[in-house]
């Protein structure tokens, strides 16, 4: 009963259709061109298998069954698998013994399937083809995300919505349990002409203009996958049936794992929020994915001696004294950098010391209010002294004079009992060296940064100014959705911990 009614509906509706269709009906030469440039091996220029097929009672011609041949892009179909089923099934190489060969030949036909059996099978996707061009007007700019009009807007929007009634009710009529295995089967075709999934999702988000320009097997797919989704879409419209997307052919998905990668586990049902996660998954980074906020001058120039294009890699460093150009106070420039990273899931990471104390309560505060995102490295007491022990920070002031010709005896005799915080450090140093100038500063940070990095660990632990660069870099391929989910920061320990249940 559904043959009869796609193809009565078919008849009846050709003059309304095809004013209302999306996709321009082609001459056979053209056909055949576009065919092969989707990668499938048809015979012809001018004329070729698609007027053989049409001889056969094979393939339906579009221009209404006249003698001059129009073919709809779909008929894409039907010729495919007419031309797959009539294959001869050997080996290339096995011509290079041409006695055998000639031998396997003659052998070989006696095994073909007769052109009944398959005429039969390529009617049927003749007849999915019909079905998908009937559809083709309602569901093609959903999937193109361009309409077409043939005459003024309004007159159109007029006639599609009567049309869509009508086709909707068609629908109606016909066996989901018959369709899904249609389904299936052009989700198994297209995967067996080009199984990159993770490609077509890319290509399903790219503008029609791109995608139309895509030529070879994956574009054959791509038809492919399209004729099938017109249909999916249809039954789910009407029979509230929830089949399989059609990037799914082979693999098996386990439950949550297309949230994980595509951000929704039927991300084509608005393919707007899956651009960013396969954005993410082709590495085709749009601004940073990390912004890293550290309180000083130091520190800043520490990581840009460590990572000098860190922007180029999707991490962007925020220097927290340079907010005071912003005519804001620090917390609240912060504050307002938090909620814009949240809104563009961006990862957020802050360096800071712990010897302010209205520092560490209004990250606390920043923390449990959810507006931080990432990691928060707290240097207890401060930089210097978290990441390094009194006699490094000697050395590497040494290092520093000599850098500059200076006498450093004063330095490596120098008293520096009681010294525990960078600040305290500083004002030593001052006393004790002949250049004249403090610590803090891009020289400084370099230093300490190329120190750092060459020697990562402080009594047999890792610095955590390494752990947190480490941290910064992995994020770079971390989904941030699924970090949400499955993270927490602590706001008393800064730790991040795992959400249970």
């Amino acid at each position: 009963m559904d043959e009869f009614y796609v193809k009565k509906f078919f008849r009846d509706t050709s003059q309304q259709r095809y004013r209302l269709l999306q996709n321009k009906l082609m001459r056979e030469s053209k056909f055949i061109k576009f065919i092969k440039d989707r990668g499938i091996a048809v015979f012809g220029a001018v004329e070729g298998d698609p007027s053989k097929f049409c001889e056969l009672g094979w393939l339906t011609n579009d221009n209404n069954n006249n003698q001059k041949y129009l073919f709809h892009p779909f008929r894409l179909l039907p010729v495919f698998k007419g031309i797959e089923l009539c294959k001869i099934r050997i080996s290339a190489t096995s011509t290079l013994n041409k006695d055998s060969f000639s031998q396997c030949i003659d052998k070989y036909i006696n095994y073909l399937p007769k052109n009944d059996t398959i005429g039969n099978k390529v009617k049927v996707f003749d007849l999915i083809a019909d079905f998908a061009i009937i559809l083709e007007p309602i569901y093609w700019p959903k999937i193109s995300g361009l309409v077409s009009y043939s005459y003024p807007e309004e007159k159109y929007d007029e006639e599609i919505n009567q049309y869509k009634v009508e086709v909707l009710d068609l629908v109606k009529k016909l066996s989901p349990e018959l369709w899904i295995t249609y389904h299936e089967q052009l989700r198994i075709d297209s995967a067996g002409l080009d199984d990159n999934s993770n490609l077509y999702m890319l290509l399903r988000c790219s503008p029609w203009a791109k995608r139309e320009r895509i030529t070879g097997q994956i574009s054959g797919s791509m038809w492919l996958k399209h004729i099938a989704e017109l249909i999916r879409l249809a039954f789910f419209d009407t029979h509230n049936v929830t089949w399989k997307e059609e990037d799914e052919a082979f693999v098996q998905w386990t439950p949550g794992a297309r949230t994980i990668i595509y951000g929704n586990e039927r991300p084509l049902d608005d393919v707007l929020p899956l651009r960013s996660h396969i954005a993410f998954e082709f590495g085709l980074y749009r601004g940073s994915i990390v912004r890293w906020y550290l309180e000083g001058q130091t520190e800043y120039y520490a990581v840009t001696n460590i990572l000098p294009s860190a922007a180029q890699g999707g991490v962007e460093l925020i220097n927290l004294k340079g907010m005071l150009s912003q005519k804001k106070s620090i917390p609240l420039a912060l504050a307002e950098n938090l909620k814009e990273d949240k809104q563009l899931k961006r990862f957020s990471f802050i360096t800071f010391d712990k010897d302010v104390p209205e520092n560490v309560k209004f990250i606390k505060n920043q923390a449990k209010i959810g507006n931080i995102v990432g990691y928060v490295n707290c240097n207890d007491p401060d930089f210097e002294f978290a990441n390094f022990v009194l006699q490094e920070l000697i050395d590497l002031a040494i290092a520093l004079d000599k850098k500059h010709k200076i006498n450093t005896d004063e330095l490596a005799k120098g008293d520096w009992s009681g010294i525990k915080s960078g600040s305290k450090f500083e004002e030593r140093y001052k006393v004790l060296s002949k250049r004249g100038a403090g610590l803090k500063g891009e020289e400084w940070g370099n230093i300490l940064g190329e120190y750092a990095i060459t020697n990562p660990f402080i009594n047999g632990k890792e610095r955590p100014f390494i752990t947190t660069l480490h941290y910064v870099l992995k994020s770079r391929s971390a989904r941030y959705d699924y970090h949400t989910k499955v993270i927490t920061m602590n706001a008393e320990t800064f730790e991040n911990e795992t959400i249970t249940e």
